[in-house]
């Protein structure tokens, strides 16, 4: 299950990866994940540390076509302290822990999946994404209404 950019996942999967894209954006759309704001409405402040949205697509073993997307935090560590930065997820050496204790005391495990877990998380502080090129599109393309008013061209033609 190799996870490679979207741009590339098109390339190899076509249609599907463009379908698995857009049904990300329609799970974020439908948990209310984001709040479409203009360009133009942004403080010069906020377009600095605005983050860029990547878009990765994976195929599962089972041949299914995954999207997901996630905001590069690169740009955060200027501002941020690392004792702040953390992912809600459990950690490898807890993970393995757990199932070495499992192994040993033979208990019987099962794993679930929980659609879009992390977006249940609480958010303690308001983080401004920007979508580029197509995924803006794709973005559009899940709710029209509620995104395309908030399109922006740039000088370059590119969406955001």
């Amino acid at each position: 299950m190799a996870q490679m950019t979207a741009k590339k996942g098109i390339a190899e999967f076509g249609d599907r990866a463009i379908e698995a894209i857009i049904k990300e954006y329609d799970q974020l759309d439908k948990k209310k994940a984001f709040l479409p704001r203009s360009y133009e409405s942004l403080k010069p402040q906020e377009r600095h540390d605005a983050l860029r949205s990547i878009t990765l697509v994976s195929e599962k073993r089972s041949g299914r076509i995954k999207g997901r997307t996630v905001a590069d935090g690169r740009p955060q560590r200027k501002y941020t302290a690392p004792e702040d930065v953390h992912s809600p997820t459990v950690s490898t050496e807890g993970l393995m822990t757990s199932l070495a204790i499992d192994a040993k005391e033979r208990r019987y495990v099962v794993t679930a999946d929980v659609e879009g877990a992390y977006l249940h998380a609480d958010m303690d502080e308001t983080v401004i994404m920007m979508f580029d090129d197509d995924m803006v599109d794709y973005m559009v393309e899940t709710n029209p209404e509620k995104y395309g008013p908030h399109v922006h061209t740039n000088k370059y033609g590119k969406k955001r």
